[in-house]
Parts: structure tokens; C-alpha cells; sequence
């Protein structure tokens, strides 16, 4: 009661918006845009700025080397999805998975992987070189790929090339002895790595060694070399680290006056801190890197006390627990405390210390008495998510005859539930202002509507057909009464006619045009609505119509 109460009262008060009006209209610009595309840099942390025509010619150009790509017919893709089916009911007729795994590995909604680039302005500034990446996420081999992977991690690890991070990397070279005069310090790059990799050797070696031929870019040393975020150099005859920044890294650190939680701020320079105290074998290059740290959080707004006192206290740090992270987890296990997850926002350390408060009365009656909870917070939308796009969006164009872009609910004036169409493009109910961004009328399909009893009471409904053919439904079952619903209760109880019945499409909903499952989508955002307009207590819905979109 008391974080509902909470709730309730945060509602009625207006929150400002942590963005001027000015930097809304341009985030708005931005995102109707069609002539700009925006990745972010391959490495480093930068943001680039593309010619919608010149990024699509690069990716065009990436996709034109016959020896990497092919091009696909929807039929090889249905080909595809039935051999995958097909292999999957032999394992399981034969043993080979079981019913479970089946389950997993079989996607009945596959999404069509889509291909983007990241610029690497690391090796060019001009016109740079793009790096591809296949977006696989929900295709129709991407549960295969995971189980394959569960197996084959455990054999990765047992090569003797194996080098899982930065802090590996240093307890596996720091301190060898090093001779000038007979070894060298030698670094490969190996040039389009994924697109270069023979498939069929890889399938019969899962530890395949490339061929002297793919290897390019090679460099070699008998002084230093980079590897990830670190300069491996001989020094007096033993291999020491330091930290490597790339020249085009910018400073991407959270800003001091972000809308994060504070703790999670006033770690960041600890944090920053204790990376290069981890990646500099010397005192003096820990202090020479930490300058410019200093002068990297200070222009992000950090107060000097506070960086101060975060790079005392990483100096004294001890170093060998940082290259030994599983020291630390054993001398702190991890105890039996459940984890409360929810979206950070200005009412989070409110609810904290409501759930703490009342966590005695929780543990009530439980034969195992378990410890307060932990509290993990998800990040809220960034600019970065809205402006950041694997798969350009599609834009619906609906024209008046004005030319304006058309946004509402409209009469199509030629069926018998156009007379209980509220027209208009807004509606305000439950408190809540309701816009819809698209062209609606009764012919619109794959939509999220509302329904309105004389009694303004509210029913939040999805369908993927036209929507009059919903609303038919929904008029049939009033006046017949064969259904027992709320909805058909209700018109019974007040004595309401089917006729009185007003319906509002509150979302026409996109659909990937890449596939997936368009119903699930769809019910997530009625449940989204129901939420919203909170016609569970203030309406017709009931919690079963909530549980159904889960």
C-alpha cells in the first residue's frame, strides 16, 4: 500500500524533463530524419554522422564481395527453417536432445538477421572503413548457435592461445623474462576476421588454425606491442604493462549530472582509477595516466574532492587482488538474497526503503528466513537507443488532402460500427492524454483499441484483424450474452445497448518487417495499456487479461 500510495501521489504531480524544450525538438529532428544515419565508432566511444545514401552504398559495397555473401531468396529461408525443423525432430526421436532442448532450439517466429556497419575511425578519419556485423538476434539459427557455443566455450578455454581480457593478458605476460637480442614482441591482426574463418574446416576442427595467407597487418617489436587497453614493453629485461588509449578514444564517462543513482556516480572515478592502477605495472605510469583521468572527469562534472579522494584511495589498492578477481568473490560468498529488479527512476531509493522497512512482515511464515533483498536498477531509454538503429525504421506516411501527415481516429464511413468511431485525434481518459501517431479507422489491423460503456468505464482489447471485425464481436457477445466477460456482464448489469458502444484505436503497432512473433508484440503492449490506463481497478479488464500477455 505504501508504494502504490507513493505511486498514486508522484502521478498527479508533473515531472520536468531532464532535456530542454530545444534539445526535445532537435532529439525529435533527429529521429524523423531520413537524409542521416548515426553509429557509434568501432572503438573508442565516438559517434558518427553518415549520409543516409553514403552508409548504404558501404554496406552495399560489403555485401557485393561474393566471397563472403550471397544473395537469399525468402523461398532459401523457409528452405532453411524446414531442414532446421526437421534435423531437430530426429535428435529428439534419436535421443540426441531432449524434449526441453527442443523446445529452446526450435523458433517457430524467426527474425531475418540484418546486417549494419561501425566506422573505424580508429584507422581513418576519412571515409572509414566500416566493420560488418550480422545482427542474428531472434533468427532462425540463433538458439543453435548458443547451444553450440555452451559446448564448445569449456574447449576454448584449454588453448594455449586463450586470452579471455585485459587482466588475463597481464597475469599471462607481466613479468617474464624477455631477451632483445633473440625474441620479439609480435602482434597479428587478422583482417575480416568472422567473414575469413573457413567454415567447413571449422566444423570439422573446432580448433582451427588460420592459414598463414589470412593472416595481415602484423606487427612486431622488440620493445612493445598493444593488445586490447594495454602496452606490453620490455624493461630491463622482464615484460611489464601499461595503460593504451587509441588517439580518436573521446571521453564517453558518465556525466556527474546524469539522471543515475548516486552511488553508482560517485563510484565512477574509483572505478577509472582502479582500471589503471590494474593495467600499469610502474607507480610513475599509474600517476602519468591519472592525470589525464583527473582532467577527464573533472570536464564530466566530478567534484575534485571526490576524484581526490577516489585516486587515494586506488593508489593503496592492493594490485594482486585486482589481477585476482575470484579472491575477492571468496572471501565475500554470495548469499542467499533475492534480487529486485526494476527501472531506475527519482521513487527508487524510496521503494528500497519501503520493501526494507517492511521485510520483516514479508518473511513471515517462511521456514528459511532469507537476508534483505538486493536492488539491481535497468537503465532508463538513452539518446543513444532512440537515435541508434541496427535496421532503419519504417516510417508510415498517411496524407490528408492538405498533404499533413494524418494522425487519429477517423470514420471510414461505409460500415455499421463507424457511427461509435470517437473521432479525433486525442482522447483523454483515466487521467491520461492518448494520441495516436497514425492514420486509424475500423479497417486497421494489428491494432490496440479501447472501448467506452456509456458509464466512460474503459476495456483495453488487441486484435491482429480489422478492427471492426473485433468491435462486431464484441457487440454479438452483449446482446447474445453467451459469453460470461466483464465486458458482457457489465452491458447486462446497466441495461446498456450494444449500440452504445464507442471504440478509440489507442496504438496501430509496427511490425518487424524482418518477422518475429507479431502477436507477442502485440499483447506486450496491451499489457503496456492496461497499465497505463489502469482499467483493471478503474474499468472493465480484468488481472486474467493481464496474465494472458505475460
Amino acid at each position: 500500500m505504501e508504494i502504490k500510495s507513493l505511486y498514486d501521489k508522484t502521478t498527479k504531480n508533473k515531472l520536468n524533463n531532464n532535456l530542454t524544450q530545444d534539445q526535445r525538438a532537435a532529439l525529435t529532428n533527429l529521429q524523423n530524419s531520413e537524409e542521416l544515419t548515426i553509429k557509434p565508432a568501432d572503438k573508442g566511444g565516438g559517434v558518427v554522422v553518415y549520409n543516409t545514401n553514403h552508409y548504404d552504398q558501404n554496406i552495399r559495397d560489403l555485401l557485393n564481395i561474393e566471397e563472403h555473401y550471397k544473395k537469399a531468396r525468402l523461398t532459401d529461408l523457409n528452405t532453411l527453417k524446414l531442414e532446421v525443423s526437421e534435423l531437430l525432430n530426429k535428435g529428439r526421436e534419436e535421443g540426441h536432445i531432449s524434449d526441453n532442448e527442443y523446445k529452446f532450439l526450435l523458433n517457430n517466429h524467426p527474425v531475418i538477421p540484418a546486417i549494419y556497419g561501425l566506422p573505424k575511425i580508429h584507422k581513418r578519419l576519412d571515409n572509414p572503413p566500416m566493420r560488418p556485423i550480422i545482427s542474428g538476434i531472434g533468427s532462425i539459427l540463433e538458439p543453435l548457435s548458443q547451444y553450440v557455443d555452451f559446448f564448445l566455450q569449456p574447449i576454448v578455454k584449454k588453448q594455449r592461445s586463450y586470452l579471455k581480457d585485459t587482466t588475463h593478458a597481464i597475469t599471462t605476460f607481466e613479468g617474464r623474462g624477455f631477451n632483445k637480442a633473440t625474441q620479439f614482441l609480435v602482434a597479428l591482426d587478422i583482417e575480416a576476421l568472422y567473414t575469413n574463418i573457413p567454415q567447413n574446416d571449422t566444423i570439422q576442427v573446432i580448433a582451427s588454425i588460420l592459414e598463414q595467407e589470412d593472416l595481415k597487418g602484423g606487427h612486431h617489436s622488440n620493445q612493445q606491442v598493444t593488445f586490447l587497453d594495454i602496452i606490453i614493453k620490455e624493461e630491463e629485461g622482464i615484460l611489464k604493462v601499461e595503460l593504451y588509449t587509441k588517439p580518436t578514444d573521446k571521453n564517453t564517462l558518465l556525466l556527474y549530472s546524469s539522471n543515475h543513482p548516486k552511488s553508482q556516480k560517485d563510484n565512477v572515478p574509483f572505478g577509472e582509477f582502479l582500471r589503471l592502477r590494474r593495467n600499469c605495472t610502474n607507480l610513475n605510469d599509474f600517476y602519468k595516466h591519472a592525470e589525464n583521468t583527473k582532467l577527464k572527469l573533472e570536464n564530466r562534472g566530478y567534484p575534485k574532492k571526490l576524484i581526490k579522494n577516489a585516486l587515494k584511495r586506488a593508489r593503496f589498492y592492493d594490485r594482486d587482488s585486482l589481477l585476482d578477481p575470484e579472491r575477492k568473490s571468496k572471501k565475500n560468498p554470495t548469499l542467499d538474497r533475492i534480487v529486485f529488479v526494476t527501472q531506475y527512476s527519482h521513487l527508487s531509493n524510496q521503494i528500497k526503503n519501503i520493501v526494507n522497512k517492511n521485510w520483516k512482515i514479508l518473511n513471515q511464515n517462511r521456514e528459511i528466513q532469507l537476508d534483505k533483498p538486493l536492488f539491481s536498477f535497468r537503465r532508463n531509454k538513452t539518446i543513444k537507443n532512440s537515435l541508434v538503429h541496427t535496421y532503419p525504421i519504417a516510417k508510415e506516411k498517411q496524407l490528408t488532402l492538405s498533404g499533413n501527415l494524418a494522425s487519429g481516429n477517423f470514420k471510414c464511413g461505409t460500415c455499421s460500427i463507424c457511427p461509435q468511431c470517437i473521432v479525433g485525434s486525442k482522447l483523454e481518459h483515466n487521467g491520461k492524454n492518448l494520441k495516436p501517431t497514425t492514420f486509424n479507422n475500423c479497417r486497421s489491423q494489428n491494432v490496440i483499441y479501447l472501448l467506452l460503456c456509456p458509464c466512460n468505464l474503459g476495456y483495453v482489447g488487441e486484435t491482429g484483424r480489422e478492427l471492426r471485425i473485433r468491435v462486431l464481436e464484441h457487440k454479438s457477445a452483449i446482446r447474445t450474452s453467451k459469453i460470461n466477460a466483464p465486458l458482457t456482464e457489465h452491458y447486462k448489469e446497466k441495461k446498456h445497448s450494444c449500440d452504445d458502444i464507442r471504440w478509440f484505436i489507442l496504438e496501430k503497432v509496427r511490425q518487424n518487417r524482418r518477422g518475429g512473433d507479431g502477436d507477442r508484440l502485440r499483447k506486450r503492449r496491451e499489457q503496456w495499456y492496461l497499465c497505463y490506463l489502469n482499467t483493471i481497478d478503474k474499468g472493465l479488464n480484468t488481472r486474467e487479461d493481464w496474465a494472458k500477455c505475460l
